[in-house]
């Protein structure tokens, strides 16, 4: 059985070129193992306490749907890793190894490279790269109808993304010249982003690396982060000034009517819509929210726009999200659970379990990460699996 939850944990490395109705089958299996161990134990390293810390999102969900008296089963579905996984590893705490993080790590990293290789032979087979101008709605559009490893550009992005993170794990724990080829190909993955042009994850993949920067190297002198946070600021800025996909999408904040009329060629006029229709919505019911399954704001969206009414978006901010559907006590949860896994992973000097916590954080601010089973799965395992990982990193003074 031991050999079995290796296997799974390598099963959830797959996740980026998964296909959508697989991508809740490590989840299923992680379950079953973990109901094995947890009966093999008599159930007596089970605390109830961790449980409901680790499942408090599902509550918050479950809260909602019971608000609103309704209980669609694809909702009900989507969330129920969120209860699922913090359950699994409250029972296979003790089971965690340090080759389970090093068997994911390397899986994960992988089959992100594999699906950026795949993206750039559609690019070329679509002739996207023969285009000097770079459309970028042009490759989210190939991203969305790739067969079998198709996904939003959103949770493509994360993917991609997050194996840059591992780039100084891969640095630090694999001695061979093929953490080489793990950073190339990680740079592959940076330039798919790059083409893909999520301007959240982007941000979110910035901020994390110049935490990881600091927390890996020990820069004492204030002059030197000075200029070592100027050095990532600049190449932000080159990036997003010359690099065509980025500059169209980050052009978009520069231009006057982006704030003040919903253009649909314009992404963020789009999301100054939505944010203005959320929170009108919000200020409805403050303390309790509209609750799960349903799209209060959309009476505002038929007001204000045809467009935003006919896409019927969602509020692409998690914590306006929560605070839409569950109220101050679904922010303020979620909020709490963040904080919490913020310390832990102080506590723990577990570097990657932080920056995690972090990357998801930030990219809160710009999407609805927790509707989709794609988002859901990652996130929720992500952070309980490192969070029960058994190697610690040392802890370095920022």
């Amino acid at each position: 059985m031991a050999k079995l939850l290796k296997i799974c944990f390598i099963i959830f490395g797959f996740l980026p070129i998964l296909p959508s109705f697989l991508k809740g089958l490590p989840v299923i299996l992680l379950f079953l193992i973990a109901i094995y161990f947890g009966i093999k134990s008599n159930f007596k390293d089970f605390k109830l306490i961790t449980l409901l810390i680790g499942s408090s999102l599902f509550l918050v969900n479950i809260f909602s749907l019971i608000n609103t008296f309704s209980f669609p089963r694809n909702k009900i579905e989507t969330i129920l890793s969120l209860l699922i996984v913090p359950l699994s590893f409250s029972l296979l705490k003790k089971q965690i190894k340090s080759n389970h993080e090093r068997s994911f790590i390397i899986v994960f990293s992988i089959t992100s490279i594999l699906l950026s290789i795949i993206h750039f032979y559609f690019y070329y087979s679509l002739g996207l790269l023969n285009d000097t101008s770079l459309k970028v709605n042009s490759f989210r559009t190939a991203v969305v109808e790739i067969p079998i490893v198709h996904d939003h550009p959103i949770y493509v992005s994360m993917f991609l993304a997050i194996t840059t993170l591992f780039i100084p794990w891969f640095y630090k724990n694999i001695n061979s010249k093929v953490k080489y080829l793990f950073i190339l190909g990680s740079l592959l993955c940076v330039i798919d982003l790059f083409l893909i042009s999520s301007k959240g994850v982007i941000i979110s993949m910035f901020c994390c690396w110049i935490v990881l920067t600091f927390i890996k190297f020990q820069i004492k002198k204030i002059s030197s982060k000075i200029i070592l946070l100027g050095l990532f600021f600049i190449t932000f800025f080159i990036s997003i000034s010359y690099v065509p996909t980025l500059e169209r999408r980050f052009r978009e904040l520069k231009i006057k009517t982006t704030y003040t009329k919903i253009n649909p060629n314009n992404s963020t006029s789009i999301r100054m819509g939505i944010y203005d229709c959320v929170i009108k919505t919000i200020v409805k019911k403050p303390i309790l929210g509209h609750g799960l399954g349903v799209t209060p704001q959309r009476k505002c969206y038929e007001k204000v726009s045809k467009y935003l009414y006919k896409r019927n978006y969602n509020s692409h901010n998690q914590y306006l999200g929560y605070l839409l559907i569950a109220g101050l006590i679904g922010f303020f949860v979620l909020l709490g659970f963040l904080l919490f896994h913020f310390k832990n992973s102080i506590d723990k000097k577990n570097d990657l379990y932080f920056i995690v916590v972090f990357f998801f954080s930030i990219i809160m601010f710009t999407e609805n990460i927790l509707e989709r089973q794609s988002g859901i799965i990652l996130f929720i395992f992500l952070i309980n699996f490192f969070e029960y990982s058994s190697i610690t990193h040392k802890k370095v003074s920022v």
